[in-house]
């Protein structure tokens, strides 16, 4: 695992899983980076950021995040550090004998899912055994784990992604950038109905359409400001705030 000293690492090639119990020392970051295997962790202890391009995740303890196999991203690790049960999944896998689970974990994520508790203190002794029945224990929990991710997928419906609409409101917040919108209208774009769609895009993004839509807003403005001389009401007025102190 990327910048990580970690406890134990035992490959369950049987299933296309690496299972890691890793530990990050507080205060670090590590910069943009991809994955080729999809990682499904669970923090046991600490957290950290996890940072998308277009979106942000608070990763603290109890929290199960997905970076997709591919996906840029960067760590901020905590003050006091993080120590996450990491779950490392080949393509291969999520094509073929774990293609069940695979919707589940197919978009960045980060999320409380209850019941999980006792499979992750299971799979933490099992990961510090060296017994003939270890490597058969760790793959009936780490199945068992994806499973009950996969089962919150479920649940969640098309708020993991499968949705195509999803996919439309969000270029329709990009393209819009420089002025207000109504979810209405956004709702109406999408086919959904509106109370759906906030609830569905908070799941798929992990925060609401408005802090969304502020964020970016605030994301561009910075990377003017970095660019240019512009007076900072010039800069106010071009992304869309009202006046310069409400930017401020």
């Amino acid at each position: 695992i990327m910048g990580s000293p970690s406890y134990r690492c035992v490959d369950l090639d049987g299933v296309g899983i690496r299972l890691t119990e890793a530990l990050f020392p507080g205060g670090a970051t590590l910069p943009m980076h991809a994955h080729e295997r999809t990682i499904v962790a669970v923090m046991l202890a600490g957290g950290f950021d996890l940072v998308f391009r277009t979106r942000r995740f608070d990763c603290s303890a109890g929290v199960v995040s997905v970076e997709p196999a591919a996906e840029p991203h960067a760590n901020r690790i905590g003050a006091h550090g993080a120590r996450p049960l990491v779950l490392e999944i080949t393509p291969h896998a999520l094509t073929e004998s774990l293609r069940s689970c695979a919707p589940a974990v197919s978009g960045p994520a980060a999320f409380r899912r209850d019941g999980m508790g006792g499979i992750v203190r299971r799979l933490q002794g099992e990961l510090r055994r060296c017994d003939a029945s270890s490597l058969l224990a760790l793959e009936t929990l780490a199945l068992e784990l994806l499973a009950a991710i996969a089962e919150r997928g479920e649940r969640d419906g098309d708020a993991r992604g499968r949705a195509g609409w999803v996919a439309t409101v969000r270029e329709l917040i990009h393209a819009h950038l420089d002025r207000p919108l109504r979810v209405t209208d956004l709702a109406e774009a999408a086919g959904v109905h509106r109370v759906h769609l906030g609830r569905v895009f908070r799941a798929r993004y992990g925060e609401s359409i408005g802090a969304y839509h502020r964020r970016l807003r605030i994301e561009w403005a910075a990377r003017e400001l970095a660019r240019e001389d512009a007076p900072l009401s010039d800069v106010a007025l071009r992304a869309g705030f009202a006046d310069q102190s409400h930017f401020t």
